[in-house]
Formats: structure tokens, C-alpha cells, sequence
């Protein structure tokens, strides 16, 4: 569970850690309908680690499928995974070799990431655009974001995070993002810098200065505001859209799949902007 950081272990070694089914074990529970089989729910793709109090929200027949949705449970899944490979990587080298190689220091790769094709998902809500040209843009917010580094993209998704909890919340319970023609989002200083563990201070202006560099974060200052502008990496003419990326794709993700815009951050999947809303899914857009 992202920001959860519980141990699975008690002080005396004891597990206290659960096992949930991202499709349910048996059709009857939370996410459990279509056609997996009961083979494949057994499998390790479909399981996902949890502590006791999480596991049993995630099952929650009441709640579970509403608050923790199969796209939700996947990319926590597939952004936790690749931080322990990489860990464990980095471990393994410097048991063999004593030092730490500029490898694990520098992280020079592009991020790994999915291609979206159709963008028919996106183009259900953003009806004044064709398909192609949401594609396009796209693709070039795709390429910004591969070329951060780990460490670039955990301070984007953690400051997304930020805005989504100063979002409005509607009386049903579900977030507002606003305006998509809006220029934003506006985060206000005060409210990352109050966040800053001590001694990161210089880990978080490497970070900023990363995002500033790729054109995705901006600290505007002025007499009447501080605060930090999230940029737009469409990538298109002024005007030739009407929708700002970052609170389009928090919309379209949250009303159509659940998902909110800081865990989707990490995973870089953009396939998921080709999947329509599910038809059980009241969206505000049909």
C-alpha cells in the first residue's frame, strides 16, 4: 500500500502481513467477476502483499472493488516490484564488488513505459479532439517523463499527491480537479516545504531542479502567491487545446478507472488511456 510503511513483522519475528487477490479468489468477491480462472487467481500475478489492516480494506466486500479498483491494486503492484528489483540489484553488486558503482549512483536509463496507441479511452471524455492528436500529445508527455530519473519521478508522483489532497471534495465523497482549461496546477509553497523530512532538504531542490529542467515543474513567486505551477507537456500550440494534461488525465483516470494521478505517475502506463470507462462506471462525461 503506497505510504503505508508498516512492517510485516513483528518485534518477536511473528507475520502479521496478508496476502490480497487484486481479482478475487472466488467470483463472488470484491473485483472477482469475468472470466480469470481459479488457477490464474491463485497465481502470483494476481496476489498482492499487504499489512493486516490494509489487506482486509482491499477484501472489504462492501468496499473494496469502489476504493481499491484492478487498475488501482496492478500499478501499486508493478511500482512496488520494480522498487525492490532495483534494490536488490544494487545490493547484489555491492556484496560482489565492495563499492558503489556509478550505476547505483546515477540513474541514466530511460523509464520503462507503455505506449498509448489509440487514446480512445481519453478522447470518450475529451469529445472536442480527435483520437490522433491525443495520441501525439501523448507521446511527447510520454518521452518527458521517461527521461527522469527514479528519484525525479517518486518527487513528481509525492507532489502530485500534495494537490490531490487540497482538491475539492465533492459531497459524495469523490475529488473535483478542477478547470482542464485552467493553467496549473497551483501548488503553494508552504504546503511541499512543510512536508521536507530533515536533511532532505538538498535531495528535494536536486529533484525540483530535475522537473524544472524537463519542463513539467515551475516556482513561481510573486508579491500575492508562492507556489509551485505543475507545466503542461502536451507539447501543442497555445490554444490548440483547451484541456490542461495534469487535470484532464487526473479526471479521466479517477472518473473512469479509480485511479488517482500520483500512483499512475510512477507505473508510466499510458496504455490506459485507450480503455473506455468501464459501462458500470458513472461518468460524467456519457
Amino acid at each position: 500500500m503506497t505510504n503505508c510503511g508498516l512492517s510485516l513483522i513483528s518485534p518477536s519475528g511473528g507475520w502479521v502481513g496478508t496476502v490480497a487477490h487484486i481479482v478475487a479468489a472466488e467470483p463472488g468477491g470484491p473485483r472477482g467477476a469475468g472470466t480469470m480462472s481459479a488457477e490464474d487467481r491463485r497465481k502470483g500475478d494476481n496476489l498482492i502483499l499487504m499489512c493486516g489492516t490494509h489487506g482486509r480494506e482491499v477484501d472489504d466486500r462492501d468496499t473494496g472493488e469502489s476504493e481499491f479498483p484492478i487498475d488501482l491494486l496492478r500499478t501499486m503492484k508493478d511500482t512496488h516490484e520494480a522498487k525492490v528489483v532495483e534494490a536488490v540489484a544494487q545490493a547484489i553488486t555491492y556484496e560482489a564488488t565492495g563499492v558503489r558503482t556509478a550505476t547505483s549512483l546515477l540513474d541514466t536509463s530511460f523509464r520503462s513505459s507503455t505506449e498509448a496507441e489509440t487514446a480512445e479511452g481519453l478522447a470518450e471524455m475529451v469529445y472536442d479532439y480527435d483520437a490522433s492528436a491525443l495520441v501525439g500529445g501523448l507521446a511527447h508527455a510520454r518521452a518527458v517523463f521517461q527521461r527522469l530519473s527514479q528519484v525525479g519521478l517518486d518527487a513528481l508522483a509525492q507532489i502530485l499527491a500534495v494537490w490531490q489532497e487540497h482538491c475539492y471534495v465533492a459531497t459524495n465523497g469523490t475529488y473535483e480537479f478542477g478547470d482542464p482549461s485552467d493553467r496549473g496546477p497551483y501548488v503553494p509553497l508552504p504546503k511541499v516545504g512543510n512536508r521536507i523530512g530533515p536533511h532532505q532538504e538538498q535531495e528535494w531542490w536536486n529533484a525540483f531542479a530535475e522537473l524544472e529542467n524537463c519542463s513539467l515543474l515551475e516556482l513561481n513567486v510573486d508579491e500575492d502567491a508562492q507556489d509551485y505551477v505543475f507545466r503542461d507537456p502536451w507539447n501543442v500550440q497555445e490554444g490548440r487545446y483547451a484541456c490542461n494534461f495534469w487535470i484532464s488525465a487526473a479526471e479521466f483516470l479517477y472518473q473512469a478507472h479509480g485511479l488517482l494521478i500520483s500512483e499512475w505517475a510512477r507505473s508510466l502506463d499510458f496504455t490506459v488511456f485507450d480503455r473506455p470507462a468501464h459501462a458500470g462506471r458513472s461518468v460524467p462525461w456519457r
